[in-house]
């Protein structure tokens, strides 16, 4: 820690504020800092992130929470992976599932040896080698198994591959790490803040309603989408990245849920964008994604009103959001999280990652590394990597449709990022494409997205002979018998799972 920073100050008391309050209360005091929540009762939040990536668990190890907590607090089931309906064509539907899909052949990975056989199928996708995804269609639930104990390398045990996250009310989480920062010494204060002082070190203090001076040395900047001190104060650059994510709109709304809840979050293409299903213990999150030039907010109300299942518990909420991110969200003395540092679409459930993933990374700078010169410079390229990353995933779905209406042809002809262009070009071409060390969607999640929608359907560049065809699609039905094998024996459902969770089962 740097010894001139001896109070840090977080403004905003959603999910990113206490989810960092969380993180940096573990040793805050330990080092002799004060960290203080001021909870600005004025800085509006969104409240429907409620889905999540395996990633979670990240989070939770370090604040010291279990998943059996959060599914007690919160309303939390779990997830496997995200179904996606329709976004190759109307009708059309594959898994985007957590974990490894397969097993290798030998010497050939397994996305290798399925693109030797891929033309000899007639239904191209991942599903049937996934065990998250059967598991989830199957709506059973497991922890990852233990792989035997002197087991042959070259062995396949499906269920050692499952993976998982949760889904889960956002405001009960909060409340949760917000418990958690205050029994660790993080004060919390609400006040109403009419004005941002600066100085020579970036911000200096914050002014309430009342007229007091907060000061601090250190700020961390959870205001939202608005980034008062990030944007307002710092004028931070934001990239606007509109021309490859062009959805600029949802309609969020809550439904009560009587049958028992899907273990994956649901996510159908219409006309001008997506909607979401999110299924917790008792209620459904829904939600209608949408690009304003191609849809009125009346025609996303009505069609996401005509496709819910249960009755609403909230009224139909628009939110305004503008995707892109801060260039370099750690300016001065001053870190932006969450929608402060920027908004990528909600399609992959990358909000809570990038909020937890940097707070951590920020304590680490903070209390680990002595305040190296250098921590300020590779946070940003860390952040700008990271984020660059996700844009090009979530860009691929969009750009590999194959629907007709105007908006999803637009897609596919529209300007892309010159890095996403050449992983579609080299795929296409030979099967495969780099990723960086650092990425957070591997190989298995772009292939199944790739595969899923239907990119670069001629598969015949990358088939083996015929003659030698019949070895190597034995192997594969025997890879998705074993998935299916295993995952049908998995002895208890979802429901059952989470009713034993809530019962301290």
């Amino acid at each position: 820690m740097e010894p001139d920073i001896k109070n840090i100050l977080i403004l905003g008391g959603g999910t990113a504020g206490w989810a960092c309050a969380a993180v940096l209360g573990q040793r805050a005091a330990k080092h002799g800092v004060s960290l203080t929540v001021v909870d600005a009762a004025d800085i509006p939040t969104i409240g429907v992130g409620e889905a999540t990536i395996p990633t979670i668990y990240d989070l939770l190890n370090h604040v010291g929470m279990t998943d059996s907590e959060v599914v007690k607090a919160a309303q939390a089931t779990f997830k496997y992976g995200i179904q996606f309906e329709g976004w190759s064509r109307p009708g059309e539907t594959y898994m985007h599932g957590f974990g490894t899909t397969g097993t290798p052949r030998g010497e050939d990975d397994f996305f290798t040896t399925w693109l030797g056989g891929g033309a000899y199928f007639s239904s191209r996708t991942l599903d049937a080698f996934t065990p998250a995804v059967a598991a989830a269609r199957k709506g059973r639930f497991a922890r990852v198994a233990e792989r035997p104990a002197g087991a042959a390398q070259h062995l396949y045990y499906p269920l050692c591959e499952l993976s998982y996250a949760l889904h889960f009310d956002a405001a009960l989480l909060a409340r949760e790490l917000r418990a958690n920062a205050l029994r660790n010494g993080v004060v919390h204060r609400s006040n109403k803040i009419v004005a941002v002082e600066t100085g020579e070190r970036g911000i200096a203090a914050l002014r309430t309603g009342d007229g007091e001076l907060i000061e601090a040395d250190f700020f961390i900047d959870c205001s939202g989408l608005t980034g008062v001190l990030s944007r307002a104060a710092l004028g931070g650059t934001f990239e606007d990245w509109r021309a490859y994510l062009p959805c600029d709109r949802a309609i969020a709304v809550q439904t009560a849920r009587s049958t028992a809840p899907k273990p994956y979050t649901r996510s159908v293409a219409h006309r001008a964008g997506w909607r979401w299903e999110i299924q917790l213990q008792s209620r459904t999150g829904n939600g209608c994604v949408y690009s304003s030039d191609h849809m009125s907010d009346d025609e996303a109300t009505d069609l996401l009103m005509s496709e819910v299942a249960g009755e609403p518990i909230n009224q139909p909420r628009r939110i305004d959001f503008r995707t892109g991110r801060l260039a370099e969200p750690w300016d001065a003395n001053c870190v932006a999280l969450g929608l402060a540092a920027g908004f990528l679409e909600p399609l992959e459930s990358t909000s809570i990652h990038l909020i937890s993933k940097y707070a951590l990374l920020l304590e680490q700078m903070l209390f680990d590394n002595a305040g190296e010169a250098d921590d300020r410079g590779r946070f940003n390229a860390m952040w700008r990597a990271e984020t660059e990353e996700i844009r090009d995933f979530l860009s691929a779905h969009y750009v590999v449709n194959q629907r007709d209406e105007p908006f999803w042809t637009e897609r596919r002809n529209a300007k892309r990022p010159p890095s996403l262009d050449c992983k579609l070009q080299a795929f296409a071409q030979t099967g495969w494409f780099d990723l960086p060390d650092h990425a957070l969607f591997g190989h298995d999640s772009w292939f199944q997205v790739l595969i899923g929608q239907g990119f670069a359907l001629d598969y015949l560049r990358f088939a083996i002979p015929r003659a030698d065809a019949p070895g190597l699609l034995q192997f594969l039905q025997n890879v998705a018998r074993a998935v299916d094998v295993e995952t049908s024996a998995i002895p208890r459902s979802h429901q059952q799972v989470i009713h034993s969770l809530v019962e301290g089962g």
